[in-house]
């Protein structure tokens, strides 16, 4: 299971990698603040786990933010959410997009609410992609153990709703 946490991080990182991939002479926006996109009083309230921040704004992309929330779950060794905006060159912002359906093309399931450029790659994936205009908006929710697939879908899209506003 912790193998499966890893390869699911790798991709993650390999798709936000990705969304970098830009020309050199392309100018670097100020990373946006991801966590206020989604709070830990709304990732608790969503999941029903207190949350506490874990990470914010660690490197990423140009011009993406990214913010980490640790659950405190006894039955689970390790339930999070995390979010990742990008915003400024929309080049980078849809090459991420595109990077993600393409890698995750078989967990790639359909979700309402969130706009026509809107996915959920599920099977243990548990992460929403937006493509808002020039900005890509991912949320996702790691939880080890869980056997509510079903559950963690409607979490990830409840709190890609409270997010998707705020980007």
């Amino acid at each position: 299971m912790r193998s499966r946490l890893l390869v699911v991080a790798a991709l993650v990182a390999a798709v936000a990698l990705a969304a970098g991939i830009g020309p050199a002479s392309a100018s670097v926006a100020a990373k946006p603040n991801a966590c206020k996109a989604l709070k830990a009083s709304e990732v608790a309230r969503v999941t029903g786990f207190p949350a506490k921040k874990l990470v914010e704004q660690q490197q990423g992309p140009p011009g993406a933010g990214i913010c980490g929330y640790a659950l405190e779950d006894a039955s689970s060794p390790v339930r999070n959410v995390s979010v990742l905006v990008q915003r400024g060159d929309s080049q980078e912002s849809k090459i991420g997009y595109r990077t993600a359906k393409g890698v995750f093309k078989d967990q790639i399931e359909p979700v309402s609410g969130l706009g026509r450029n809107a996915f959920y790659a599920g099977g243990g994936i548990n992460t929403a992609y937006v493509l808002k205009g020039d900005t890509l908006l991912t949320v996702q929710y790691v939880a080890l153990g869980e056997t509510d697939q079903a559950g963690i879908k409607d979490d990830v899209v409840a709190m890609t709703k409270i997010a998707l506003p705020r980007v």
